[in-house]
């Protein structure tokens, strides 16, 4: 990985805002240098650098979660430091802690990350991401609605279908009622509504189903949010899931892969 970035990045963050700024503008072009040396496959990719992909996705999300309400609990920083150090030993923890502490300063845009993850990673890999941050939001003992959106949002962008995301959410949340009134309301969709949110008709067979669902999908997709508005952003990743769930259900309802 070259350094180049990073240290402009830092020099011009160290001129303008002091050596904190550096720092972080520093871990920022560290990040970017991942996403942008990461374009080769699978075959070419070595164990060592699958598993630091993971974790560095792990900590941008980790992030993410830990800031989307406004305030990092301390409760889930040691769910944390615990996780990591059960999984990376000792040093290697303590080095991914630091990256934390100025992802949780600074957090940056999860897209890029899940992006990734969908190109290079397997998708038991992804699964194992969102089980993560189940365990982070729940480190409080609760699930608030905010938490819950951003865990749904990172499950879509991730690739992940909406039966997995329910499974995954039910090892940790039990039977518990969905505390988002959009999933509420998506589970009590007849088979006609699933159908109808994806323009086709009932009796549509599988590639007139998945066509109308990647026409639409591509309106909504987070891979096109852009410079959107985090407005914007938040509607469309709404309408995003409400597609992608009625696709998930009837697939399902039909046995379709």
């Amino acid at each position: 990985m070259r350094l180049e970035v990073p240290i402009i990045l830092a020099v011009i963050g160290a001129i303008a805002g002091g050596p904190v700024t550096g720092v972080i503008l520093f871990v920022v072009g560290i990040v970017i240098e991942i996403f942008q040396n990461s374009k080769f496959d699978d075959k070419q990719t070595s164990p060592k650098t699958k598993n630091e992909d993971f974790g560095n996705i792990l900590l941008i999300l980790i992030a993410h979660i830990m800031t989307i309400d406004g305030v990092a609990k301390k409760s889930q920083l040691t769910q944390v430091k615990q996780l990591l150090l059960r999984t990376y030993g000792e040093q290697r923890s303590a080095e991914m802690l630091i990256l934390l502490r100025d992802l949780i300063k600074s957090p940056i845009t999860i897209m890029d990350a899940c992006r990734h993850a969908r190109m290079y990673m397997a998708y038991s890999q992804r699964t194992d991401l969102l089980k993560v941050l189940f365990k982070v939001a729940l480190a409080d003992g609760s699930l608030n609605s905010i938490e819950e959106k951003s865990l749904r949002a990172i499950g879509t962008q991730l690739g992940l279908n909406q039966v997995d995301y329910f499974r995954i959410r039910s090892m940790f949340m039990g039977n518990q009622d969905y505390s988002d009134t959009h999933t509420k309301s998506y589970q009590n969709h007849s088979k006609a509504n699933y159908y109808r949110i994806l323009g086709v008709d009932t009796n549509a067979d599988e590639q007139t189903v998945k066509r109308a669902f990647r026409k639409l999908a591509k309106q909504y997709h987070p891979d096109f949010y852009g410079n959107k508005s985090k407005e914007e952003i938040n509607r469309m990743n709404a309408e995003f899931i409400k597609l992608k769930t009625a696709y998930d259900a009837i697939k399902k309802e039909n046995g379709w892969d």
